[in-house]
């Protein structure tokens, strides 16, 4: 009985830890200057208004890769059917080691150098 009762504390606690690891963190606009905590292995996903047929697209500026790391590509779904309509631009992160990172990300029309950002958004993370 005690074997039983053993393994499936065990089980629940690996239930518990990988959970933790493995949840995601969504932050979205409204958390621009947001300091945000995850554990190593969780994934941190940004989602932000865009419209890329006038240009512009959000843009990661460098980071610390050995803390935080881009996770793919950036996905862009549009709200609407129609031509020129706007939508979602999508980014995701995962968090690779201990320490703290700033995690900024810029609007922009990255051919036009030079020019200020249209809006950016920046969030602190640290990884524990």
């Amino acid at each position: 009985m005690k074997r039983v009762l053993l393994g499936l504390l065990l089980v629940l606690g690996v239930i518990a830890l990988g959970g933790c690891a493995g949840r995601e963190l969504r932050l979205g606009a409204q958390d621009d200057g947001r300091q945000v905590e995850l554990n190593v292995g969780q994934t941190l996903t940004i989602s932000l208004e865009a419209n890329p047929t006038t240009g512009y697209t959000w843009v990661v500026q460098p980071l610390e890769e050995e803390i935080l790391e881009q996770a793919g590509k950036p996905s862009y779904k549009p709200s609407a059917k129609r031509v020129g309509a706007g939508g979602t631009q999508t980014f995701r992160f995962r968090a690779v080691a201990p320490g703290k990172v700033e995690l900024r990300l810029i609007y922009c029309q990255p051919w036009a150098k030079g020019q200020k950002p249209a809006k950016t958004f920046t969030c602190y993370v640290q990884v524990r």
